[in-house]
């Protein structure tokens, strides 16, 4: 059995494994569930290229020479072009695993040699949709992330907008907390200039989170809600204090925590475009002049058919267009944690 002949079966076929892994069920993470980030694919390109019209970053078309000019009402100067991450994932199969398992008597269509190279898809999505989730919350503190995880561009500084920081101070016994949260909503309503939103939700670090909950105005408001039912359950995973909910995100990538300990981020829900993730087309020649989906599989012999090698890919660029709109927020005083 070589190559030539899996391809025969259909079973490794370009579409066929494209359409299989982007048919896959979603991997479980928290900003994937709540569908904040809009989707969309590139076509024939990698760069996306970024615009300041008032406080909103805008996509700009790339369009061919001789064409309309720009948008009016960009900054002059501040278009900058980003381009997408390139998330590969790669793993190699073996010819002897792969005749351990053919068996064209029984199973000529070669759904036994599939499934061995669908579990590896399955890998390598999950891999990719945990990355994707990472370089989402890059993009709710402001930030376009390489694919090592680091800082390739932040938006605020790149721009020149400025980010709000709200300091709660948590600390402190008489502090009306409930009108430092209603403070939180009016600072997003103000930035978003009347555009209607959904609500306002909160990703706390673990100290946040227990610093507000065992806050004296909060817990003697909870205490007189079903006679205490909230304060005696795990709120963690949210509850809505002021007409915002709060809810405690664990979790990072190695020692950097998706929100750094003491603090918190605050940003609307339901906004059109607000928070955007955009594919490109892979690197592959079947893709080229194509539009953007969001992951890939190809395979490729090894020397002398020795096995093949399957490549997964996705190629992501998630953005936050409305960054002065996310209130980061401090437990202490707005320029310190205490």
């Amino acid at each position: 059995m070589d190559l030539a002949t899996l391809l025969a079966l259909g079973v490794l076929t370009f579409d066929q494994l494209n359409a299989y892994i982007n048919n896959l069920p979603r991997i479980h993470t928290r900003i994937a569930d709540m569908n904040l980030f809009q989707e969309d694919g590139l076509v024939g390109t990698t760069i996306v290229k970024v615009g300041l019209a008032g406080d909103k970053l805008v996509l700009v078309p790339n369009v061919p020479r001789g064409s309309p000019a720009q948008p009016k009402g960009l900054a002059r100067g501040k278009v900058k072009l980003l381009e997408t991450t390139h998330l590969p994932q790669r793993s190699t199969v073996m010819a002897d695993q792969l005749l351990g398992v053919y068996d064209p008597v029984n199973d000529p269509t070669g759904t036994n040699v599939a499934s061995v190279v669908n579990a590896l898809q399955a890998i390598h999505k999950r891999d990719l949709d945990y990355t994707i989730e990472y370089h989402r919350i890059g993009a709710l503190r402001g930030e376009v992330l390489d694919a090592d995880g680091s800082t390739i561009v932040d938006l605020y500084e790149e721009f020149g907008v400025e980010q709000t920081v709200l300091g709660l101070q948590l600390g402190t016994a008489d502090t009306r907390v409930r009108a430092k949260v209603l403070a939180i909503k009016r600072q997003i309503e103000a930035k978003l200039g009347g555009v209607p939103h959904r609500g306002i939700h909160v990703f706390c670090s673990a100290s946040f989170f227990d610093d507000l909950t065992e806050h004296k105005q909060v817990k003697d408001a909870y205490s007189r809600w079903q006679d205490g039912a909230a304060l005696r359950d795990d709120m963690r995973q949210g509850f809505t204090f002021a007409g915002v909910t709060f809810e405690e995100l664990p979790g990072g990538i190695g020692e950097d925590p998706f929100i750094p300990e003491g603090e918190a981020i605050a940003f609307p829900l339901g906004v059109p475009d607000m928070f955007i993730t955009r594919f490109a087309p892979a690197d592959y020649l079947e893709t080229v002049r194509t539009k953007g989906l969001p992951y890939y599989t190809k395979t490729a012999k090894l020397r002398m058919d020795k096995g093949i090698e399957l490549e997964s890919q996705s190629n992501p660029l998630s953005l936050n267009t409305r960054p002065d709109a996310v209130v980061r927020l401090k437990r202490g005083a707005d320029d310190s944690e205490e």
